[in-house]
Order: structure tokens, then sequence, then C-alpha cells
């Protein structure tokens, strides 16, 4: 049984919890704020004083009349899911609240327990900006790319693989890729991916597939081997291009032209409570929720060890904490939640220590971040396909200033030195009838515009490079305005035209001087006929003469 003092040990403990800030309201006198927490007091940026002359809708910057009817139920406990309060020099500090009613007598009290989603909201949008940011440059690809595991198994694929092989992403992902490649490309297929290791990461060749309509196109495929710390591949990235056309007229070597485009939710915090046992003593109702459990007793007295998925975790915490000086934040480890499945959470922890400040167990608070993580990992692999991608890309403010770069922009441009923080124009020119003005309406009108360009290679005596080059506009969540920027080298494609040209030149000329020859030969002929036919007359005639003179 708890002593009256332990009662009020374990009060003061859970009101001055560091990670909730915690307001007692009196509701029967104009919800009057009769106490407050420190995290409150830090929360609101009130001393206790002030904070007990106000009432809880001084704090409250919208919907008081709601909250209002809702603290005079004084019977039902209730949630805030999100609302705007203002502290004590006006700041808007969006809150996440729930309400719980004591009455004794004529005194009704409301408990709330008010957390700030400030941080949440903050890495959240970061998140979502990033993903966006990403995931558009690489969906907006007009190349094929797709990743795929060791055994064949794809494991991602963007928008234009989809659209080519004519299936969605769910029916994509697991399938084995070599299930699109006609049977006889087969074995070529393996026998050229099994030549990358870790010191020959690259290949490219050519090959068939099959298209779910039974039409079959080449393919132009560069591979590159992802590696672990052990120099193990783990997973394979290709980026395709249809080479159809250049295959039927490979004897003109003419290139098809490539155009390329453009390219995670937090919980509530939960509370927990263990003794110097590891028995769970206390848990809040946010964490029952996280856990996926509806009644509090089926956790109290739970040795907490057994909700981690390495049983040894609670105890690695506890040493943790010893090391660190009782306290440690931003720990992530994974649990099993009430159907036995795996999450993974962020925590902190802390000891919890009795008036003989001796340790009697540990508090702290948690929350679910597998989707976060999830996302982050998608974010990731978006960022390595850009990084790796064989096409310049570049991310510009409205005013044209660069924010980032791709390594590929180094290569195309020969820059020793970082683009960022320049402007486009200092080494991107276009022809005189284009200028950045034209480029940037259009933009603003259909949110794109692709066309020719010339970088200029200032490290290499301002040498111009042809490239083709699509600007895209992207809006992030919060309406800021970005410009991704993708454009390529393709000075080897105009110089194979202009020896195409040169050659069809060629052949005309040559063309036309055998016509000439051809007729004065038919001339000559014509001539030469004329006169045999003439001599051949002349003989038979003096054949018939010789015979009529031999007769007389």
């Amino acid at each position: 049984m708890f002593t009256e003092f332990d009662n009020r040990r374990l009060f003061d403990v859970l009101f001055q919890n560091p990670y909730q800030a915690i307001l007692i309201i009196d509701v029967s006198k104009n919800s009057k704020i009769l106490d407050a927490n420190t995290k409150a007091l830090q929360l609101f940026k009130y001393s206790l004083i002030e904070i007990k002359n106000l009432t809880i809708f001084d704090l409250i910057k919208e919907t008081k009349d709601d909250i209002n009817n809702l603290l005079l139920k004084k019977d039902s406990s209730f949630e805030i899911k999100e609302e705007k309060f203002i502290d004590k020099f006006g700041n808007i500090i969006p809150i996440k609240s729930s309400f719980s009613f004591i009455s004794s007598d004529d005194t009704t009290l409301a408990i709330s327990l008010v957390c700030d989603l400030t941080l949440e909201k903050e890495r959240e949008e970061v998140i979502c900006i990033n993903e966006k940011r990403y995931k558009a440059i690489v969906e907006d690809q007009s190349e094929l790319i797709c990743r795929f595991d060791k055994d064949g198994k794809l494991t991602f694929v963007n928008n234009a693989y989809c659209k080519y092989f004519d299936q969605t992403y769910e029916e994509l992902i697991g399938k084995y890729f070599l299930d699109l490649i006609p049977e006889e490309s087969k074995e070529f297929v393996k026998n050229s991916i099994s030549v990358i290791n870790y010191n020959n990461q690259f290949n490219c060749y050519d090959h068939k597939v099959a298209l779910k309509n039974g039409e079959v196109r080449w393919m132009h495929w560069s591979d590159r081997g992802i590696f672990d710390k052990s120099r193990n591949i783990v997973e394979y990235q290709s980026i395709g291009i249809d080479i159809t056309d250049r295959k039927k007229l490979e004897t003109k070597l003419i290139k098809s032209t490539l155009k390329y485009k453009g390219i995670l939710n937090s919980l509530q915090d939960g509370f927990y409570r263990v003794n110097d046992k590891g028995n769970i003593t206390y848990i809040s109702c946010s964490a029952l929720e996280i856990i996926g459990y509806g009644n509090r007793q089926d956790i109290i007295r739970q040795p907490i060890e057994s909700f981690f998925v390495d049983p040894s975790e609670f105890r690695k915490i506890f040493h943790k904490l010893k090391s660190a000086g009782g306290k440690i934040d931003d720990q992530e480890t994974e649990i099993y939640i009430n159907n036995n499945k795996k999450i993974t959470i962020r925590y902190n922890a802390q000891f919890v220590y009795n008036e003989k400040n001796e340790i009697v167990g540990t508090q702290g608070t948690f929350k679910d971040i597998t989707e976060q993580k999830k996302r982050m990992k998608e974010i990731i692999k978006l960022y390595q396909v850009v990084e790796n991608i064989q096409s310049g890309i570049l991310i510009l403010s409205p005013d044209g200033t660069i924010e980032y770069a791709n390594p590929m922009v180094s290569k195309i441009t020969k820059l020793k030195t970082s683009v960022i923080g320049k402007k486009l124009k200092t080494f991107i020119n276009f022809d005189s009838s284009i200028n950045q003005s034209i480029i940037f309406n259009s933009i603003d009108q259909t949110g794109k515009w692709f066309g020719p360009a010339y970088c200029l290679q200032i490290d290499s005596n301002y040498e111009r490079v042809p490239i083709d080059i699509m600007f895209s506009k992207f809006i992030d969540s919060s309406g800021n305005l970005s410009i991704i920027v993708s454009f390529t080298d393709v000075s080897e494609r105009y110089a194979l035209m202009k020896k195409i040209k040169e050659q069809s030149q060629m052949y005309e000329e040559l063309h036309a001087n055998m016509l000439v020859l051809v007729n004065k030969m038919d001339e000559f002929n014509v001539s030469k006929f004329e006169k045999i036919n003439k001599l051949e007359k002349e003989y038979s005639r003096s054949m018939e003469n010789i015979g009529l003179a031999r007769s007389l």
C-alpha cells in the first residue's frame, strides 16, 4: 500500500513530468487556473503567480465558446486534437490537450494535459518537403528507373517504368524483372549483370524487352551495384532508355532525343514508468493507444523487457542512463505491440529517485516513428537515385540562384568549384532568340520549359557544349516555389548528326555524278549502235553486189 508520503511523492513526480505540460483548472470559478507545472510555465512564458491570475480562456486564441461548453459538462472527459493557444507574448502555439475532471462537494477541477505540436509539425513539414522534392525529380524523369535485389526481384520502379510496361507500381514490386525480358535475351542479361562487382561497379548493355501488348522493343540499360560496408552487393540500380528507333535506323547513326524532367506522421508521445525490478507501474492513455491496448490493467505489473524485440534492450537502457548521468534523449529501438507487430519508437528516459535520492525506477516518453523511418528510407533511396543519375540536376530559387546541384553537374560543366549560390546564367546560355524571361514566363504559364541550350565550360576556355535542358516548377506544401532543372550533354549526338549530314551530302554528290556518267555512256552506246547498224547494212549491200557480179 502507498503511504501518504508515497502518494504525495507520486503526485509531485507526475505533475512535474518534464515531458508534459499540466494545468489544473477550477471549473466552478470561471475556469480559473489554480496550478501549472514547470513545463506549462515554460510553454506559455508565464511565472506561476502570473498564470494563477488567468483563466484557461486567456490562453486560447479561438473556439473559446466550444471549449467552455465542454468544460461546463464537468463529468465527461474530452480531448482536443489540435487548437491554437497563445503565450504571454502573443505567440501562437499549436496544441493537443486532454481534459479530465475531479469533483468534490461544490468544487470541480479540470486536469489538462497539454502537448506542444510545434516541433512535430516542423519535422513533418521537412520530411514532406524533402520527400516531395526528390520524388518529383525521380518521377518526372523520362528514363526508366528501377532497383532490384540479388534475386532479381524489383524493389523500386518510377512512373516511367510503370507506364512503359503498362503495369502498376503494386504489380511490379516483388516481381522478377527477368519476366519482362524475352527468353532469348535472359541469359545475356544475367551475364551482363554478373560482371558487376566492387571493382567494376557499372555496366551498360542493350537487350530486348517484351511489353504487355506483345510488342518487343530494344532498351539500353546502365546498371550500377549498391554495396554494403563489407563491399557485398545488396541491390542493383538500373536506368533504361528505349533505343528501338536507334536500332531500326542504326545505319544512319540517329539516336532518339532524351528528355529529362525535373525529380514522411508523428504520433502523440506516450508516458510510462517502471519500478526498480523493471515492471510497469504506470502508463498513459496515449502510450496505450500506441501499443494497441485499451485497458491499463493489461499492462500494469508486466515486465517492460517483454515488449522489446531485443529483451536485453531494457538492461542496456539502464546502463546508458548510468553513464549519461540519469537521463537520455532521442534513442531508437523496436518493440512489439498488442498484435505482435513490430514498430520502431523514439524514446527519452530518466531515473526516478525516492526521498533518499535512491534509484527506484525509470520513466520516460516514446512515440511511434515506424512510418517516419519508412519515409526517410524512401527519401534516402530517392536521393541516391538523384545523386547517381546520368543527368545534371539543379534546384533554383525563383530568382535563378542555385540551391542544389547533383555530382553530374560538375562533370558536364567541368567546374572545379561548387555552383551552389551562383546564378544559372553564369554557365548556361541560350540562342539569341531565347532569354531567361521567356523561359520563366513559360514556366509560370505551363509549369515547364524544354529546349536546346549551351553549357559554358569555364574551366576549359569557355568551350560551348550543346545540351538539352528542362525546367519544371515545384511548389511545396507551404507554397514556396522552386524550379527543378535537368540537362544532359548532347555534343556526341550533335557530332553524329553532323557526320550523318556530311555523309548524306557526299552520297548525294556521288549519286549525281553517277547519273551524269550513266547518261554519257547511254549516249555513247546509242551512237555506237547506230554506226554498227550502218556498217552492217553497208556490208550486206556489198555482199549482195559481189554475188550479183559473180553471176554475170
